[in-house]
């Protein structure tokens, strides 16, 4: 307001204009030298302010990385815990099936012997069947006469 009152003053009266022109422009150069401060305490303080956040953002840049550093190693870990563990079980199941197949072969052999010892017994009974009838029937008995597991004589 008081620049403009200035300018009014100014403008009425010439022999004093010159004089009141310097102080507009003192004034004027006076606040713009104001505003410019004004300005420069608020750039500086944004300087700031951008330099508070570049730290603040570059920290959690660090520790998301990190973080992510971190997480990257526990995944390793479980992946290789996991491939472990698999090999750990691959080998028991090599030795279940191992053992199975022993067992097996054993069982096979076993069945083998019982039904050798069955067709031996199979044919002592038929031979001794047979010698029976030639006997009750008064045949003498068939020699080289071998019985089928279904009991038919050969």
């Amino acid at each position: 307001m008081r620049i403009i009152q200035k300018l009014k003053q100014a403008l009425g009266q010439s022999a004093r204009s010159a004089q009141h022109l310097a102080e507009i422009s003192a004034a004027m150069d006076n606040q713009q030298r104001l505003l410019n401060d004004k300005l420069a305490e608020i750039s500086a303080a944004m300087g700031n302010q951008q330099k508070l956040l570049n730290d603040k953002l570059t920290q959690v840049v660090v520790a998301l990385t990190d973080l992510s550093r971190a997480l990257g190693s526990k995944l390793d870990a479980v992946v290789a815990g996991s491939d472990h563990e698999q090999v750990l079980l691959n080998e028991k199941f090599s030795q279940v099936i191992e053992a199975l197949d022993n067992q097996s072969n054993l069982l096979n052999r076993q069945f083998e012997i019982v039904i050798t010892g069955l067709n031996n017994q199979t044919r002592l009974h038929n031979e001794k069947l047979n010698a029976l009838i030639a006997a009750s029937s008064g045949v003498p008995e068939a020699q080289g006469t071998q019985c089928l597991p279904n009991g038919k004589a050969r």
